[in-house]
């Protein structure tokens, strides 16, 4: 029977470090956390040093520079789904290599206080965010707007702030 690699995953945590550590993910860890994945911009808790961190997920991966041997595996998975869009997840990655600052540092001021302690997002999370009036609105004028700017060129000139 065929041996399977091991399933590392790179974390950020919020640490003044500019790199990711390397975790292997149990199979335990899988099984008990059915309904959690090991996913790009999902949190997991991974102990750091002398203490338990929250940590985000940034790649996935089947190999390490370190010996698999030393690696620590994660505690617990925390999420369903990755917190963070991929376009959102790019652009908090290119600004804090950018600006020269700690991705996790960088990553975990982006979320709220409670998701960055490890606490679980409400159950209907997805669905508050997506009923906001105000973005609604903001889109339809958006989408009004480039189709505008679209059949004219190409470019905008009707800037709100511009006139």
């Amino acid at each position: 029977m065929a041996k399977c690699k091991p399933y590392i995953v790179r974390v950020a945590v919020p640490s003044p470090l500019r790199r990711l550590f390397d975790y292997l993910v149990p199979d335990t860890v899988l099984q008990e956390n059915v309904d959690h994945r090991a996913d790009v911009g999902c949190r997991v808790a991974v102990t750091f040093g002398r203490r338990e961190v929250i940590g985000l997920i940034i790649e996935k991966a089947t190999t390490s520079d370190f010996d698999i041997g030393k690696l620590k595996p994660i505690n617990r998975l925390l999420d369903s789904a990755p917190l963070v869009p991929d376009p959102l997840f790019e652009l908090f990655g290119w600004a804090a290599n950018y600006y020269q600052y700690p991705m996790g540092d960088a990553l975990f001021s982006t979320l709220p206080v409670l998701l960055r302690k490890g606490e679980s997002l409400p159950k209907n999370w997805n669905k508050v965010l997506a009923f906001n009036p105000k973005r609604q609105r903001f889109r339809q004028e958006f989408s009004e707007k480039g189709a505008k700017s679209t059949s004219s060129g190409g470019t905008t000139q009707n800037h709100r702030c511009c006139g």
